[in-house]
C-alpha cells in the first residue's frame, strides 16, 4: 500500500554543490534525519514516522501557512486519508514538545497551520554529493547510511506496534493484537435473517473482548465500514486483523462462512465452512471465536451464562436485540416483547435481564417521537425494577448488571445503592465500557476534564465511528480548552458521518463556538447564517456581533434572549454574553436566576457551567470564584465515588 518515505520527504539536494540539510535546530529540541528522532536536550523522544514526517515537513517550512492538503500530499502521498490522522500525528507532536498552549504549532481554522519557532539548520559537507548525486559516497557516508537503515530496521523489529514495510513505504499502525469483527451478510433466499448474521457477529466480538489482551472494536464502527475495501477498513479502525463472513440458514440448518483476514497484507489466514443445526449456535459462534483466539495467539476466556440458554430463548434474544439496535417504527416495543419471550423459556438468562431493563429505560427516558405503541409508565417502572433485580439475582458477576442496577438506582435517587454498583461493576470489570465511561464522568464531575478526555480518546480508539462518542467529545476538548484539537474532531465527524450531523445542528454549532474562541468570527459569522433560529444561535450571534463591533445587532440579540430565558441554560447563555463582554457586574444577577434542583439531573448544566470559556474571563474574581467553587460540590456530591484525590 503506497505511504510516506521512511525518514525524509523532502530531503533537500539544493543544487549541485551544495550540502544536504541533515538536522533542524528549534528551541530545546533537534530534528535529527539522519537518526530519524527527535532529541531533546540529549534525550530521544519517539515519533511514529508519520508523525515525524508531519513535523519534519513544517520544520522545512517555518513561519509559512502550511495548508492542510500540502500537508497530507506531501506526507501521505498516494494515500487517501483524513483529517483523523494529520489531527493524530499533530497531537502527538505537541505532546512531545510540550505545545500544550499550541504557540509552537499555530492553527489557522480552514486555512492551515503555522510552525512559529525560529530553526535553524545544522548541515554535513556532502563530499562527491555535491559533485554528482549518482556517484557512490564516501566511506565513512556509506558506513552512516548503512547504521541508519539497519537502526530503522532494528526500530521496526523490536517496537510492538510494527508498520507494514514494502521496499520503500511505510502505511499507519495498527493496534497490535486488534481486531474488527463485520457484520456477516444473510445469503439466505429471502434475505430475513439479518438479525441472526447480526447477532452471530455481535456474539464472537462479545466473546473475544472477554480477553484483554485482545483489542476488539466496537460494533457502531465495525459495522458501520460494511461493504468497504479491506484497505479503507483498516486505514479508518486501524486493526491488524479483519473477521468477514456470511451465513445461510435453510429450515434448522445454518451454514456459516468465515474468513480471518491479516489486515497488513490482506491475505486471508484462514477460511472456513461451519455447518450445524441451529440449536448448536451458541457452540458454533464459540467454535469461530476459538478459532480467531487461536490464531492471534490468545485464549478465550469463559464464564459467560449465554451457555446454560435454551437456543429458541437465545433466538429470541438476539431478534430482541437487533430491534433494540435498529430504531424503526415500533423496534423498541418488539426488542421488549422478544426479551420476555426469551425470558419466558430460560428465566435465568441474566443477559436477557440486562437488554431488558436497557430497553424499558430508554423508553421510559427517551421516547421515540415515532413510536405508536401506547406506554402504560407505572407498568413499565414495575418492569424495569424487576429486571434490574432478576439481573443482579442471575447475573452476579456480570458487569453490565450492576451498570444497569446503577442507573436504576441514580434515576429514583437512591445514591447509595447507585455508588454501591457502580463500585461493584468496576470490581468486576474495570476495563468493560459502560464502567470506563462512567469513570470518565466522574473525572468530568470533580474537575479532571483531561484525564476524562484521554479515557474516551482510548474509547473511541475502539470505537472510531461513533458518532455519539466524538460528538461528546468535540464538547469535552472545548471544556479543556483544547480548540484546535475540538475543531479537527468535528472536522472528522463532517467527513465520516455527514449524514448524522444532518441531523443535527450541535456539532456546527460547536464549530461557531471554537471558531469565536480561536478569534475567527467572520467563519463564526458565516456558520451562524446557516442555522435556524434558536436559543444556541442567538447566543452564539450575540458574542459575534459585539465582537465584529456591530453593537445594535448584538444588543438586539441579547435583548431576545432575555426575554426568552428560562431558569437554566437560557440564563447561562446571557451571563456568558454579559462575561464576553465585560459587564461582569450583571453576571451574577443572570447566574442566581439558575435554579439547580436537589437531583443530579442538573449535573450536565453544571458542568457548562463549570468548564465555561466565557465565564473563565472572571477568573479571579471572588465572587466568581466562590460561585464555580459552589458548583464543583455541587458536581462531587453527585460523583459515583470510583475517583479520590490520590488517583492516579
Amino acid at each position: 500500500m503506497p505511504g510516506e518515505k521512511l525518514l525524509s520527504i523532502s530531503e533537500s539536494q539544493e543544487g549541485k554543490g551544495r550540502s544536504r540539510n541533515r538536522k533542524f535546530l528549534f528551541g530545546q529540541f533537534e530534528l535529527d534525519l539522519d537518526r530519524g528522532c527527535l532529541n531533546h536536550l540529549g534525550e530521544e523522544v519517539y515519533l511514529r514516522p508519520k508523525t515525524f514526517a508531519v513535523l519534519q515537513y513544517l520544520l522545512e517550512h517555518p513561519g509559512k501557512l502550511v495548508s492542510r492538503e500540502e500537508l497530507m500530499a506531501s506526507v501521505w502521498s498516494g494515500v487517501v486519508v483524513t483529517d483523523d490522522s494529520l489531527a493524530q500525528c499533530l497531537i502527538e507532536i505537541r505532546r512531545a514538545l510540550g505545545d500544550d498552549d499550541h504557540s509552537m504549532i499555530r492553527t489557522v481554522p480552514r486555512r492551515g497551520l503555522i510552525l512559529n519557532v525560529p530553526v535553524s539548520r545544522e548541515q554535513a559537507t556532502a563530499g562527491s554529493i555535491g559533485e554528482n548525486p549518482t556517484r557512490s559516497l564516501s566511506t565513512g557516508w556509506k558506513l552512516a547510511i548503512a547504521l541508519a537503515v539497519l537502526a530503522v530496521l532494528v526500530l521496526w523489529w523490536v517496537l510492538p506496534e510494527r508498520w507494514a514495510i514494502d521496499s520503500e513505504t511505510v502505511v499507519s499502525p495498527a493496534l497490535p493484537n486488534s481486531i474488527a469483527v463485520l457484520r456477516f451478510s444473510d445469503l439466505g433466499p429471502d434475505s430475513d435473517q439479518v438479525y441472526l448474521a447480526d447477532g452471530l457477529s455481535e456474539e464472537i466480538m462479545h466473546l473475544l473482548a472477554q480477553n484483554p489482551a485482545l483489542t476488539v472494536i466496537a460494533r457502531t464502527s465495525s459495522f458501520a465500514v460494511e461493504g468497504e475495501p479491506i484497505d479503507v477498513i483498516v486505514e479508518r479502525l486501524g486493526v491488524s486483523h479483519v473477521l468477514e463472513g456470511s451465513v445461510r440458514r435453510e429450515g434448522d440448518k445454518i451454514r456459516v462462512t468465515a474468513q480471518l483476514i491479516d489486515a497488513a497484507t490482506s491475505t486471508h489466514i484462514w477460511s472456513r465452512d461451519f455447518d450445524r443445526r441451529l440449536d448448536e449456535i451458541l457452540d458454533l459462534q464459540r467454535e469461530i471465536a476459538q478459532a480467531v483466539a487461536g490464531a492471534l495467539e490468545v485464549s478465550l476466556v469463559h464464564g459467560d451464562d449465554t451457555f446454560d440458554v435454551d437456543p429458541r430463548a437465545y433466538e429470541l434474544f438476539l431478534e430482541g436485540r437487533f430491534f433494540k439496535k435498529r430504531y424503526a417504527d415500533g423496534d423498541w416495543f418488539k426488542a421488549q416483547q422478544r426479551f420476555e419471550q426469551a425470558l419466558d423459556i430460560s428465566p435465568r438468562f441474566a443477559r436477557a435481564w440486562v437488554e431488558l431493563a436497557s430497553v424499558i429505560y430508554f423508553q421510559l427516558q427517551n421516547p421515540l417521537p415515532h413510536e405508536k405503541v401506547i406506554i402504560d409508565q407505572d407498568l413499565l417502572r414495575e418492569k424495569y425494577h424487576h429486571a434490574v433485580k432478576q439481573a443482579l439475582l442471575f447475573g452476579p458477576n456480570l458487569a453490565e448488571a450492576h451498570q444497569r442496577a446503577a442507573q436504576y438506582y441514580s434515576v429514583n435517587g437512591q445514591r447509595e445503592l447507585t455508588l454501591k454498583h457502580v463500585q461493584i461493576a468496576r470490581s468486576i470489570d474495570p476495563e468493560h465500557p459502560q464502567v470506563r465511561f462512567s469513570l470518565a464522568n466522574e473525572l468530568r464531575y470533580i474537575g479532571r476534564i483531561d484525564e476524562a478526555n484521554a479515557i474516551f480518546r482510548e474509547e473511541i480508539r475502539k470505537d472510531p465511528l461513533n458518532f455519539g462518542l466524538r460528538n461528546n467529545m468535540v464538547v469535552f476538548l472545548i471544556w479543556a480548552g483544547r480548540y484546535e484539537e475540538a475543531l479537527m474532531e468535528a472536522d472528522v465527524l463532517l467527513e465520516f458521518m455527514p449524514a448524522e450531523v444532518a441531523e443535527s445542528h450541535g456539532v456546527r454549532l460547536h464549530m461557531a463556538l471554537v471558531e469565536i474562541l480561536l478569534e475567527n468570527f467572520n467563519e463564526a459569522a458565516e456558520l451562524l447564517d446557516s442555522f435556524p433560529e434558536s436559543l444556541q444561535q442567538t447566543y452564539l450571534l450575540a458574542i459575534v456581533k459585539h465582537a465584529l463591533g456591530e453593537q445594535p445587532e448584538s444588543d438586539a440579540a441579547l435583548e431576545q434572549l432575555m426575554s426568552q430565558a428560562d431558569e437554566a441554560f437560557g440564563a447561562l447563555y446571557v451571563a456568558e454574553i454579559l462575561a464576553y463582554q465585560g459587564q461582569h457586574t450583571k453576571v451574577f444577577d443572570w447566574l442566581e436566576k439558575i435554579s439547580f434542583g436537589t437531583h443530579c439531573s442538573d449535573l450536565t448544566l453544571a458542568d457548562y457551567i463549570y468548564y465555561s470559556p466565557f465565564l473563565s474571563r472572571l477568573e479571579g474574581n471572588p465572587a466568581w470564584e466562590e460561585y464555580r467553587s459552589d458548583v464543583l460540590d455541587f458536581k462531587k456530591g453527585c460523583a459515583f465515588g470510583l475517583v479520590t484525590d490520590s488517583t492516579d
